[in-house]
């Protein structure tokens, strides 16, 4: 499943890019800025309770989680996005029957393991763009 979402992180880029040539040829045509945003964004492994449920939730919180997050994340830099909302920010831990999109699964969680909060936490004190990285704020 890792592997997969990792693969997936491509074409979720170029759906992105395809968006953002629309943002682009509308900023023209109307002469004005147009934005591109992305609300309630981040990955969706949903097993809709399956009996492959258990492994969605395993995969979503396997440390290499962290590493497509910031794939993800640099890739939509670069494509322009003007503004990401990542969906969930806390939520309890285990599998659900629609997902686990939490960053956080308590608010003391140690950062050691919170591996998808660091990335999108990254990209939100911008030390995921620069090569000297910022102190994360503590959770």
């Amino acid at each position: 499943m890792i592997a997969d979402t990792r693969a997936n992180v491509g074409t979720s880029l170029e759906w992105v890019g395809n968006h953002a040539r629309l943002a682009r040829e509308w900023q023209a045509r109307l002469g004005r800025p147009v934005q591109l945003v992305a609300y309630e964004g981040g990955h969706h492994l949903d097993g809709r309770s399956g009996p492959y449920q258990d492994a969605f939730h395993a995969a979503t919180n396997d440390p290499r989680m962290g590493d497509i997050y910031r794939d993800y994340l640099r890739g939509l830099d670069a494509a322009g996005m003007n503004l990401y909302v990542d969906f969930q920010f806390t939520g309890g831990p285990g599998a659900a029957p629609w997902g686990d999109f939490a960053k956080l699964h308590r608010m003391d969680e140690p950062l050691a393991t919170a591996y998808r909060y660091n990335a999108v936490a990254s990209a939100a004190n911008g030390s995921l763009w620069s090569t000297t990285p910022s102190p994360l704020p503590a959770a």
